[in-house]
């Protein structure tokens, strides 16, 4: 799912560099600023993150159950490739 998020990220952006490094910055930069944030609201918005999200498909205990985290996860594939497969037909055409 990460590498399909990543596809529409690069798809919407025309660039390979900028995919790369908007993906990365999606699942490693974003999350730590919202650990920085004292508010309770950030960790609540941490806790959906595709990263997060990820993880818990994987590990019990987490913060989603896995059906929930799998839907999670189809919903930031949905938000990345829907709008790149729109931007790439009215470029591209």
């Amino acid at each position: 799912f990460i590498g399909l998020i990543s596809l529409g990220i690069g798809a919407a952006l025309r660039s390979t560099a900028g995919g790369i490094a908007a993906s990365l910055g999606l699942l490693l930069v974003v999350p730590t600023i919202f650990q920085l944030i004292p508010a309770e609201w950030a960790g609540v918005v941490a806790s959906w993150l595709p990263g997060t999200a990820g993880q818990s498909l994987y590990y019990t205990g987490s913060t989603f159950e896995s059906w929930q985290a799998l839907l999670v996860m189809l919903g930031w594939v949905a938000v990345t490739v829907i709008p790149a497969a729109l931007l790439m037909k009215r470029r591209d055409a």
